[in-house]
């Protein structure tokens, strides 16, 4: 490392400590994290292309299943793998797996859903949630 890096690397340490990572000049703002509702989202939604694209482990691809339109008619969600939500009575049942993946899955894009590998799902998920933050949240 040259003496001109190490001395950026200390000006920006500096600038870190003075504002944090969220305050300061745009320039040396890093990306804002995850906010804790998102890192759930990420985390179910990651766990639920695994087990779609590799059928393991067992206990859990037996919870999710396809959805099956009971439409004669081609419609254009034919094209896109979506999953069946079960019907619950209860907020508490709305949060099992078996609910909360289902319908987490169908809200994201297609373009994300139908991603060739994990990596490039993770890189697409993560933009998508970065540009999507929940009502009723700030970004800052």
């Amino acid at each position: 490392m040259c003496i001109q890096q190490k001395m950026m690397k200390k000006a920006n340490y500096v600038i870190l400590i003075k504002w944090g990572p969220t305050q300061g000049p745009p320039e040396f703002r890093g990306p804002r994290p995850l906010l804790f509702s998102q890192r759930i989202e990420l985390k179910v939604a990651v766990l639920t292309y695994k087990i779609r694209s590799t059928c393991r482990p067992a206990y859990l691809h037996s919870l999710l299943s396809n959805h099956i339109s009971g439409f004669t008619a081609t419609l254009r969600s034919a094209s896109r793998p979506l999953l069946h939500v079960p019907r619950t009575r209860t907020v508490y049942g709305s949060r099992a797996f078996s609910v909360a993946a289902p319908t987490l899955w169908n809200s994201l894009p297609a373009d994300i859903t139908n991603a060739a590998s994990l990596t490039a799902f993770r890189n697409r998920l993560k933009t998508f949630l970065f540009h999507h933050t929940p009502s009723g949240c700030s970004a800052d």
